[in-house]
């Protein structure tokens, strides 16, 4: 195990001691459900750390995403000139016409696909995880992925 995977697993289960100690009761039946599970599978709290670490890099880069998508439209919404108003068009006023304005990146749309296959773009690599251990091999994080794809 890499430095780094044992400083997200150590991470991972400070934040479940902290939950821990600042949550109400626990539903005992579905307490006991989760230790029957445990103990008929072992090595699934191996599996679930695994899981819960890849989802939190996940939903991270989603919510970078999210938060860089809204700075774009702000900036947009900030650089696009006043139309002067609902009627503004009839009359004489305004700029162009709305029918005009391309929509950014909509041109895509309308280019045939090189192939039936989708294509998807590779995950940006995040601060907080190691995906060169799965480069190298071994490791806990190596089988994470695969783990939490299924």
């Amino acid at each position: 195990m890499q430095s780094e995977e044992q400083r997200l697993i150590d991470g991972l289960f400070s934040r479940l001691k902290e939950a821990e100690a600042h949550s109400a009761s626990r539903d005992t039946s579905a307490e006991e459900r989760i230790a029957q599970h445990v103990s008929a599978q072992p090595a699934a709290p191996y599996y679930m750390a695994q899981t819960i670490l890849i989802q939190e890099a996940a939903i991270k880069q989603l919510n970078d995403r999210i938060q860089a998508l809204e700075s774009q439209v702000s900036q947009l919404q900030a650089a696009k000139p006043s139309s002067g108003g609902f009627l503004s068009g009839l009359f004489g006023g305004g700029g162009s016409s709305r029918g005009s304005d391309p929509i950014p990146g909509a041109e895509q749309y309308g280019r045939p696909q090189a192939s039936a296959q989708p294509q998807y773009a590779s995950p940006q690599q995040q601060p907080n995880y190691a995906p060169q251990a799965a480069a190298r091999g071994g490791g806990f994080m190596a089988g994470a992925l695969q783990t939490a794809a299924g």
